[in-house]
């Protein structure tokens, strides 16, 4: 009978590699690690490799969140934005409420600055014109809550 555990130790080595190789880039959700870890090898080795990575301190889906949320936000998107997006990543709902709601005073002026940014002060023309910008603000992940009063501004 054939040994099977220098095999194991090897793909474990391997998965292990690899792991850290996408880790070195920037930081991964365990969801996306698991994702393209296990097309190629067996998922139960693969999460033990990540069970082993957090356990160092070398994954971690929750400083993940907050530097994607961070990330985001420098890029002008809103909350519900965010948060799709981290939903797309296989992260926890725990973590992403988390990192949200630390930013939570910050959204209505991160509202603002972007729709400054795209708009600078032109006044609205017409009620097209104010659909347009709602969808625009709306697909940023800003709500219609928060984009209404910037609009009333510059009609």
């Amino acid at each position: 009978m054939l040994d099977t555990k220098p095999r194991e130790e090897g793909e474990r080595n391997r998965l292990t590699n690899a792991a850290l190789a996408l880790l070195v880039r920037r930081d991964h959700s365990r969801g996306e690690l698991c994702e393209r870890l296990s097309r190629s090898s067996d998922s139960a080795l693969v999460e033990e490799v990540l069970d082993h990575l957090a356990d160092q301190g070398l994954q971690s889906d929750e400083r993940f969140c907050e530097s994607f949320v961070r990330y985001r936000i420098d890029q002008g998107k809103g909350p519900a934005k965010i948060r799709q997006d981290l939903r797309q990543k296989h992260v926890s709902s725990d973590f992403i409420d988390r990192a949200l709601d630390r930013e939570s005073e910050f959204w209505v002026q991160r509202a603002q600055q972007t729709y400054q940014q795209k708009y600078k002060g032109v006044a609205i023309a017409d009620a097209k014109e104010k659909a347009r910008r709602l969808r625009f603000m709306v697909s940023r992940g800003f709500s219609a809550a928060m984009v209404f009063p910037l609009m009333e501004t510059d009609d």
